[in-house]
């Protein structure tokens, strides 16, 4: 456990070993978050927050990842008056008239639900190569101590822990948070990153161990935990776009533009080799019907392997299977003048190859669409 006395630290931003400055970015103007200030809230009120979904069952779009319980403030949520008198639910929001809160330290002192999470699944996933600013407002609870840590991480599902452990997560980003006394007014935490992967899903808390974080105890008499109230999440692209490929549950519904690179989750082949598996067959389907329907236009098949295994053979391996995808369509009376294909092997990837996740989503087969 790291304990500081003082009057505070400076606040500054830890991203992937750069410091950047609070001050924030303009950029493409469209927040990824849904319900980012909380205010949508259902019909189901509970007394008071003690398990993980009494949280997710009243808050739109938001859930707890573990069995742990963030907090929901706003006005249809009474607080009960022994948590009144600690504090809980006084301060106002940010913004609107809601906001949640989470215990963000507090373990080594015995404290139930010493880590508490926010959880949501963000617009489109996370493009690849795509630089993003996330940003959320924070306060500390009054009587509360103060921690140096919260983070954002982000992952390709969603996450449903019973227990109410620290999550292990590397966050994408961790703000050193002023662990000073700066309870009269919010502060705006925020962190540029450049997207690794593909996930849909953003998490918020603190992902580090008592011993990893940095704390400052209340005044006396106060709690012997850390809790912030946190208000108007925000994830927005910033300029310039990449376009990563698109996937569509049917592609009846692909847009027809050319220069557009669409994925075929669907089409798999056994480990190592060319010969594409029956669950393969939907999928390929589609693409036949929509290449009969649009008679002009002209595609590439783009084969694309993990980093497992040497170059040479990957590239190899990406063209014949790409190679196999155009076979099937060869036989199914598609013209080989409407047909182009090649193999990348692991040289484009969408995902970091650092990861099992990473590695399944770089094995994949592409279509371009080169004319119509």
């Amino acid at each position: 456990m790291r304990i500081f006395h003082g009057a505070g630290l400076g606040i500054t931003l830890l991203i992937t070993g750069l410091a950047f400055s609070l001050a924030g970015q303009t950029g493409v103007y469209t927040n990824l978050v849904p319900n980012a200030g909380f205010e949508q809230q259902n019909g189901v009120l509970p007394a008071w927050f003690y398990k993980g979904d009494d949280f997710t069952q009243l808050v739109n779009d938001w859930s707890s990842p573990t069995g742990a319980s963030p907090d929901a403030y706003g006005p249809r949520v009474n607080i009960p008056e022994h948590w009144r008198e600690k504090g809980f639910g006084k301060e106002k929001p940010y913004r609107g008239k809601a906001m949640v809160g989470i215990t963000t330290y507090g373990c080594e002192n015995g404290k139930p639900h010493c880590r508490e999470y926010l959880q949501i699944k963000i617009k489109e996933p996370l493009v690849f190569g795509q630089t993003y600013t996330c940003s959320f407002w924070v306060k500390k609870l009054n009587r509360a101590g103060a921690c140096d840590q919260l983070g954002v991480a982000f992952s390709y599902k969603k996450i449903v822990e019973k227990t109410s452990d620290l999550l292990n997560f590397k966050p994408t980003w961790a703000c050193n948070v002023a662990v000073g006394s700066w309870v009269e007014k919010w502060q705006k935490l925020s962190g540029t990153f450049k997207a690794t992967g593909e996930e849909s899903w953003l998490i918020i808390g603190n992902f580090n161990s008592d011993e990893e974080t940095l704390f400052s105890p209340a005044q006396k008499g106060g709690l012997p935990f850390c809790y912030y109230y946190i208000d108007e999440v925000e994830l927005v692209k910033i300029p310039p776009l990449v376009r990563g490929p698109v996937v569509m549950k049917d592609l009846k519904e692909v847009p027809l533009e050319v220069g557009l690179t669409v994925r075929l989750p669907r089409v798999h082949f056994d480990h190592d080799k060319t010969i594409l598996l029956p669950e393969s067959i939907e999928e390929l389907e589609q693409l036949r019907a929509l290449l009969m329907q649009n008679p002009k236009m002209v595609i590439a098949i783009l084969g694309h392997t993990d980093n497992e295994g040497t170059p040479e053979y990957n590239l190899d391996l990406s063209a014949r299977r790409a190679l196999a995808v155009a076979d099937y369509l060869y036989e199914k009376g598609i013209e080989h003048h409407r047909l182009r294909w090649q193999g990348y092997g692991e040289t484009v990837p969408t995902a970091d190859n650092g990861s099992a996740e990473g590695r399944r989503i770089n094995r994949r087969v592409e279509f371009k669409i080169l004319s119509m």
